[in-house]
């Protein structure tokens, strides 16, 4: 699995055809063995996690952007995550909407403390509510990966839709090869406490460039 989000890929038509370049612009989604990235136009916080660049804005700072989101779980309710080296990014969608993302940012406090603007769980309760849920089992829900998908799961099963998971490795028939090195992102990271033995999230210090090299895809493209 890559380490940071693709901004475009390589790849050709056949064996013995010339390499060609994909991008936001000319593809509207690829897979890489059996993962999935699909492209979404969608506003990104680019607020940042790295403590001692954090500010008291709480509120997230958007910048609408057209990006390749891996795709975690399709369904009624589908489920996507944005690396962008040193923070992950969540976004869904219902019913086929255009995507919005999951909102999480730290911030520091007057004091110089770290809390957490954790709307996500707001949207979580009013997009994706079903019967049963309760707010107690919304409170628990982490900024992960992990927590978010029995939800998804949860939301398609009571409404009778199916959800397809793209997490388990797997081959989706790809027909061709492309190889392109870029680079990943390796960063040191601790568990902020807000208060005394009050963990609160994890705290990324910084970040160094590392080599990456993705291979093998098959394109879906926008027409």
């Amino acid at each position: 699995d890559w380490k940071k989000s693709p901004k475009e890929f390589t790849y050709k038509l056949s064996e013995t055809s010339d390499e060609l370049s994909g991008t936001v612009q000319n593809a509207k989604a690829f897979f890489v063995g059996g993962t999935k990235y699909t492209v979404f136009n969608v506003d990104i916080d680019k607020s940042t996690e790295v403590f001692n660049e954090m500010t008291t804005n709480k509120e997230p700072q958007f910048v609408n952007e057209t990006v390749f989101l891996k795709t975690i779980l399709e369904g009624k309710a589908s489920l996507y995550s944005l690396n962008e080296g040193n923070v992950v990014r969540y976004c869904f969608t219902v019913d086929g909407s255009n995507a919005t993302q999951f909102i999480y940012k730290s911030y520091k406090t007057e004091n110089g403390n770290v809390a957490r603007n954790t709307a996500y769980k707001q949207q979580l309760w009013e997009k994706l509510h079903y019967e049963g849920m309760s707010m107690n089992s919304i409170d628990n829900v982490s900024y992960s990966e992990t927590s978010f998908i029995p939800i998804f799961n949860a939301f398609n099963k009571a409404n009778n839709a199916e959800s397809v998971s793209y997490k388990q490795p797997g081959s989706k028939g790809a027909f061709h090869l492309g190889i392109r090195a870029g680079t990943a992102i390796a960063s040191a990271s601790a568990l902020a406490e807000q208060n005394p033995g009050q963990k609160i999230g994890p705290l990324n210090f910084g970040s160094k460039a590392t080599i990456r090299i993705g291979v093998s895809m098959e394109i879906v493209f926008p027409f």
